[in-house]
């Protein structure tokens, strides 16, 4: 379970990136500290497919694509608590429900290749 992204991390806005610089640390180490908070190693030459459930805080309409964007730094931060490098996994979002604050509900799955 990850946090809702901050809006500031949005690629679509334009902020100076120094406004974005604190929002961008503190989703990595969300990341870092809750996938180290499971205490699971994965490893680091097979691929993975990451399911992210995005539940909005509010039905307000959203781009998915933006909101794996804006997810960049808390998977960084995840993958390196988990022991894996960013390239190795694939993230698939979807929707889930709207609940109070957001959150991401995230599953992480051996990538099998066919």
């Amino acid at each position: 379970m990850l946090p809702w992204p901050d809006s500031i991390l949005n690629p679509n806005r334009k902020d100076h990136w120094a406004k974005k610089h604190r929002p961008k640390v503190a989703a990595r180490e969300a990341g870092y500290y809750i996938a180290l908070d499971r205490g699971v190693k994965l490893d680091a030459g097979k691929k993975y497919v990451v399911e992210l459930v995005f539940c909005p805080p509010d039905k307000r309409k959203r781009d998915l694509d933006n909101l794996v964007s804006s997810m960049k730094s808390a998977l960084d931060g995840m993958c390196r608590g988990l022991g894996i490098d960013d390239e190795m996994i694939r993230p698939l979002p979807d929707w889930g429900p709207v609940v109070k604050g957001g959150k991401v509900e995230v599953t992480i799955t051996e990538k099998i290749d066919a």
